[in-house]
């Protein structure tokens, strides 16, 4: 799950650059390695445009969402959680409009059940 708090600061370091940070409509996810990029890319590639890719030391996954889908993210985000899930990695790093934020995956035992 993700939470506000855990927003940190634009990639360049200066929050500064915040004012002339661009909207995109690319989510990226860094993930640990490329087997890992891969898969996460074999989850999504049904629903999502995606690709892994690998700078310096960094692996990632470059999502493409779609404008005419206003709950593109949401769905997104669920679906990479329970992947993250299914992978026991505890979280992983994912960035929208110039921020990064920790996307975690949730503890089934303390999600409430339906009643």
């Amino acid at each position: 799950m993700t939470y506000l708090r855990q927003a940190t600061r634009f990639r360049s370091g200066d929050p500064g650059d915040m004012q002339n940070a661009e909207l995109t409509d690319v989510v990226v996810f860094d993930v640990p390695s490329l087997t890992r990029a891969r898969e996460l890319v074999s989850q999504l590639d049904s629903s999502w445009a995606c690709h892994a890719y690998r700078e310096s030391n960094i692996t990632s996954v470059s999502v493409y969402l779609s404008p005419a889908r206003y709950n593109d993210l949401a769905a997104l985000l669920r679906t990479v959680e329970e992947w993250v899930a299914s992978r026991a990695l505890g979280g992983i790093m994912f960035w929208l409009d110039g921020r990064g934020y920790v996307l975690e995956a949730r503890n089934p035992a303390l999600v409430a059940s339906p009643i």
